[in-house]
């Protein structure tokens, strides 16, 4: 008798145990069933301008957040799929070797493939160009680009009412100093004297000896005789001198004009 109810017990533990069992594979199976039943799927071509298939392209699923749901790459014949998205709306994302990326928003729905077209286009021809400096190239002064103000006649004329050194009045970054109708300097930037280098038709008038300041030599130039005054301001002034670090002003007289058949000379004269 304790022998059967032994062997009783066993078999329905048994039963229980087969029970459980196959009740948590069907929960399983229903629940996998209704997971799969939740998602949706985003299929698509990748093709170029011509519609020639595309392989290898990375697609990427983006959600809203920017965040990579799913990635996969394109086949042979241009097409990917994206299975078990959850519904919602997702950015997809398309890069290729040689193309330019595309970007497109979709919706995906449950139980529904979205379908996509994806046309990439070829980029542009670009060059890449790094630009860096070294020390201790050597370069020549002159073909380096100079700031020169150039004074024509008319405005000689017109400024230069008493002394030459009027000119420059009005010139940006030269400016005139005048301590009697006689004395006057030409100051470049915030320097004269010895420091400014005076040139007549391209020789030197002054020298690196002359006291700083105001002088008189200005007084001796005819501003009527003059056609064109020229001021070279910054640091390549130095190549007239070691002593020239404000500037070089030059005064370019005019060249004698004579007549053809008839003796004749023709100039201005300042009375």
């Amino acid at each position: 008798m304790k022998q059967n109810s032994l062997i009783g017990g066993k078999v329905l533990r048994a039963a229980a145990v087969t029970s459980l069992c196959l009740l948590s594979v069907w929960a399983s199976g229903t629940f996998v069933a209704a997971q799969d039943a939740a998602t949706g799927k985003v299929r698509g071509t990748v093709k170029d301008q011509r519609g020639a298939h595309v392989s290898g392209a990375e697609v990427s699923l983006l959600h809203q957040q920017r965040a990579v749901v799913a990635t996969t790459t394109s086949d042979a014949n241009g097409i990917f799929t994206l299975d078990n998205i959850t519904p919602g709306r997702y950015e997809v994302k398309v890069i290729g070797a040689g193309f330019t990326e595309f970007h497109k928003a979709v919706a995906v729905l449950a139980n529904t493939t979205t379908e996509l077209a994806v046309s990439l286009l070829v980029n542009q021809v670009s060059e890449e160009v790094t630009v860096s400096a070294e020390a201790g190239q050597v370069v020549d002064a002159r073909s380096i680009d100079q700031r020169v103000n150039v004074i024509p006649e008319r405005q000689i004329i017109e400024r230069a009412a008493e002394v030459v050194a009027q000119v420059v009045d009005e010139e940006p970054g030269v400016s005139l100093q005048r301590t009697s109708p006689s004395l006057s300097a030409v100051f470049v930037r915030g320097l004269t004297g010895r420091n400014v280098a005076v040139y007549v038709d391209g020789v030197r008038y002054t020298t690196s000896a002359q006291r700083g300041g105001v002088g008189t030599f200005f007084s001796l130039i005819e501003p009527s005789a003059l056609e064109t005054v020229e001021v070279l301001r910054g640091p390549a002034s130095s190549q007239y001198g070691s002593d020239v670090l404000g500037g070089v002003v030059n005064f370019i007289s005019h060249s004698p004009v004579y007549g053809g058949s008839a003796p004749e000379v023709h100039g201005t004269t300042n009375l």
